[in-house]
């Protein structure tokens, strides 16, 4: 929303620390909206995240902070002490 109507816009989704993806277009309707879909992984150790939106005019949206995954038992033990239990089916990525 709020971009040059009708334009082609390259469209970037950064992660923080130090990742960009690939770019790819949306193009603007008459009244300066447009949509694009787009799946990523999250890269390793990012925190944060943006997109920033370049065609005749440059926008960005603020800074988000990433959620972390896991709940703090990855790999441990099950309820028997094994600790070859792998990671109980949630929790990893």
């Amino acid at each position: 929303k709020g971009a040059a109507p009708g334009a082609d816009y390259s469209v970037y989704v950064q992660q923080s620390p130090g990742t960009c993806s690939v770019p790819f277009t949306i193009h603007t309707n008459s009244r300066g909206s447009g949509n694009g879909h787009v799946h990523l992984s999250l890269a390793s150790g990012a925190t944060q995240a943006w997109v920033t939106a370049v065609g005749p005019t440059t926008l960005a949206t603020r800074l988000a902070m990433l959620p972390v995954k896991g709940h703090g038992h990855d790999n441990a033990p099950d309820n028997r002490g094994n600790q070859d239990n792998p990671g109980r089916g949630h929790g990893k990525g």
